[in-house]
């Protein structure tokens, strides 16, 4: 459990460090590794996390902080990072209390040396209330706070066999296969070292170098440089820099307006011009990446890059030096990312729901970067609210309702002028208030959406207005005939639009709700179907499973328990493909309402168990389980006073031990899937290097990773790979990392 990075290269030289770092944590509850740039904090702190996974076992999470810009982001960053999911108007701060107050965990911040002030507040906060939870900081300087145990992270030592030697050469290698240091060239790649103080990122990058120039020129030319006055990490980027092509110069200074990682489309688009084209734009950085300036991570299906924190800090530096206007780029940077969110509103409504989940998590920290700009940028803020309203399904299908909030928020109360870019704005704030059941701020901003909609004359923005303002009514209990009034308007005009399919089917599923409570469970019946119609129609499965759960309500009511339960076991299905936590919880209490119906009371207590344990294990907010069971209260009392307190403490007990696969299985009355052992032939004899692949399949390395790592070609590490599977009797590279883990050496 946790979410460590994967190292694409080895790890050398830190013996003794990584020793420090883990007694260090053994006797205080935060430890900061402090040290100059490019010295390899981030490097030891993810080596020390991965070391200290077993005595955590709640997880060592890795929150990398480089691309945060405002310190009240820091908690939401953390709480995306444990997957956590913010329902109501809690507090991020908040939140992380609740789930990690009684959680034994390693919390490893990153990149902390700008946002001091905010990380010692929110390092003050959980140390304060969350006695098991240890955290690992990485800064240029100390954050300041009582208890702090400072941890300088030095250069590597320089000696003929020292670690900054081998370091060069394993990198050297990796991009010269047959490079070895030997008699005849140590000294000079020991000058090399010494010359760059045994700074690691500056050796790396000078190392990269060997592909080209021999190390002979390499050391004349770093000695060309004038020393002792920028230091040697700004000398060797400098250095490198100026051996770069053209075309690779402008790219990196380009590169430096991403935060975190993008893809090779956001490069492209960002980095592109009239001056220099798509092939270019490619060409250069494929050119970055064999130079050790760009990271490139293959890890998942689509490979994304991203700049080491000073490797982009130098990229900034010289951006305005080479002639190019900054705030042009960061134009750029907002336009590619206002296109990303925007086409991923109008295509969510589709078959590619989880791509699209996946794509703007991704991309956040970009996203971020470009709310951040529009909002300190004079005249850019309607494109700010363009860019928080078109992401109102990633806050609510996605989890992140809280920070949607916030930034919504933001985007509103900076530009009050009533233009249609507010008016979306408005549209999208109404539906995350609707979604975190907050009555009385849902209904001031359906007001407003409404007033406004009316104003502009836009019909599709007035349609969907007074959608919102009859969903907030039904929400807070309100008139339901007025709500019915203004869902039937609605649904009628976006019907006869056609261009918003997706609210079209939202409004049928609220208006079966309308319907229903004024007397017409055929007329409920026939919208529920309407709309699940429409939405397999367009293979959506986001708000096909809520129309589900309004086709389970509809079906109950008429009593047919057997419907009920089938609507609910397939909406269950559809959250849990898609994370949804919010639905799981949802599904878990409307079975466990039919059972009650049925009489099934054993079931019923099971399943309200399990849905608690779930609410809880998988970080919904307090304030949302509190309003979840408030709710509750009366069901689990019926079943508990028909089913006996013996009884019910029992079943309810066992919900919630279940595991989540088994609590899933045990709702969809599926029997669950044996997990057979791992079929391993006995005696198993692997070669040294053959267990030296097996471990790194069990860190989950690629194949190209473990190639870097062992330093040998691709070919080679996937021919171990393969006699490691067949020696093991394993059919896929999971079952080797479970062989790898539970066979130690």
């Amino acid at each position: 459990m946790g979410s460590l990075p994967a190292e694409s290269t080895s790890f050398v030289g830190r013996g003794a460090e990584l020793r420090a770092v883990r007694d260090a944590l053994g006797a205080a509850r935060l430890v900061t590794l402090t040290g100059a740039g490019g010295v390899g904090k981030t490097r030891l702190a993810v080596h020390a996390g991965r070391d200290l996974r077993r005595a955590y076992p709640d997880g060592v999470w890795h929150v990398a902080l480089g691309s945060i810009e405002d310190g009240d982001l820091i908690g939401y960053a953390v709480v995306e990072t444990l997957g956590l999911r913010a329902v109501s108007e809690v507090d991020p701060l908040g939140h992380l209390i609740d789930y990690l107050a009684d959680r034994t965990l390693l919390l490893v911040l990153d990149n902390c040396e700008h946002l001091l002030d905010g990380c010692a507040r929110l390092v003050l906060a959980l140390l304060s209330a969350c006695p098991k939870l240890r955290i690992l900081c990485t800064s240029r300087q100390p954050l300041g706070v009582v208890g702090e145990v400072s941890f300088v992270v030095a250069p590597l030592q320089v000696p003929a066999h020292g670690p900054a030697v081998t370091l060069f050469a394993q990198r050297a290698a990796a991009v010269a296969p047959g490079f070895t240091v030997n008699t005849g060239n140590e000294r000079r790649v020991a000058e090399i070292c010494d010359r760059l103080d045994g700074l690691p990122l500056a050796i790396e990058l000078a190392a990269a170098r060997v592909r080209t120039l021999s190390v002979d020129e390499l050391a004349e030319r770093l000695t060309e440089t004038v020393p002792g006055q920028r230091g040697p990490l700004r000398e060797t980027f400098d250095w490198s820099f100026a051996l770069c092509s053209a075309a690779e110069r402008t790219v990196w200074t380009r590169l430096s307006v991403f935060a975190g990682g993008f893809d090779l489309d956001a490069a492209v688009g960002v980095c592109g011009d009239e001056t220099l084209c798509g092939d270019g734009v490619v060409a250069a950085l494929i050119g970055l990446v064999d130079k050790s300036v760009v990271v490139c991570d293959e890890a998942g299906a689509q490979a994304r890059y991203r700049l080491l924190e000073t490797v982009r800090e130098y990229g900034v530096a010289r951006l305005a030096a080479a002639g190019q206007d900054p705030e042009l780029l960061r134009r750029r940077h907002r336009d590619w990312y206002l296109g990303l969110v925007q086409r991923f509103d109008r295509e969510w409504f589709g078959r590619d729901q989880i791509g699209w989940a996946e794509r703007i998590r991704a991309a956040l920290a970009n996203v971020r970067v470009a709310l951040e700009w529009c909002l300190h940028t004079p005249g850019e803020i309607e494109a700010g609210q363009e860019v928080a309203a078109a992401l109102r399904y990633y806050w609510t299908g996605c989890g992140g309702l809280s920070e949607g909030r916030l930034w919504l928020g933001r985007v509103l109360a900076t530009e009050p002028r009533p233009v249609p870019a507010r008016a979306r704005a408005l549209s999208a704030q109404t539906r995350l208030l609707i979604a975190q059941a907050d009555h009385p701020c849902a209904a001031r901003s359906a007001a407003e959406s409404l007033e406004l909609a009316h104003d502009t004359g836009d019909p599709l923005l007035l349609a969907s207005a007074r959608y919102e303002a009859g969903a907030a009514i039904l929400l807070r209990g309100g008139d339901m005939a007025a709500a019915d009034l203004l869902l039937r308007d609605a649904l009628a005009a976006l019907e006869a639009l056609g261009t918003a399919p997706l609210t079209a089917a939202m409004a049928m599923t609220t208006r079966a709700f309308t319907t229903l409570y004024l007397g017409d469970p055929p007329g409920a019946q026939l919208l529920c179907t309407r709309a699940r119609r429409l939405c397999r129609r367009h293979g959506d499965r986001w708000w096909l499973a809520y129309t589900l759960h309004a086709s389970a309500v509809v079906a109950g009511n008429r009593g047919d328990r057997e419907a009920a339960e089938r609507y609910t076991q397939e909406a269950l299905q559809l959250h849990v493909s898609l994370g949804d936590t919010l639905g799981i919880v949802a599904s878990f209490d409307e079975l466990a309402e039919n059972a009650t119906a049925a009489g099934h009371l054993e079931r019923a207590a099971r399943l309200l168990g399990a849905g608690l344990e779930m609410s809880e294990s998988m970080g919904t907010d307090s304030v949302a389980r509190r309003r979840y069971w408030r709710g509750r209260e009366a069901l689990m009392e019926s079943v508990r006073s028909r089913y006996g307190e013996p009884n019910f403490g029992t079943a309810f007990g066992y919900g919630r031990r279940m595991s989540v696969e088994d609590a899933i299985a045990y709702a969809c009355r599926v029997e669950p899937e044996p997990r057979p052992p791992v079929a391993v032939p006995a005696p198993v004899t692997l070669t040294r290097r053959e267990r030296e692949v097996a471990d790194l399949l069990g860190e989950g390395l690629s194949n190209a990773q473990i190639a870097q790592r062992l330093v040998v070609s691709q070919r080679t590490a996937e021919s171990h790979v393969a006699n490691v599977m067949r020696k093991l009797g394993a059919t896929s590279r999971s079952q080797v990392a479970v062989w790898a883990r539970t066979h130690p050496l």
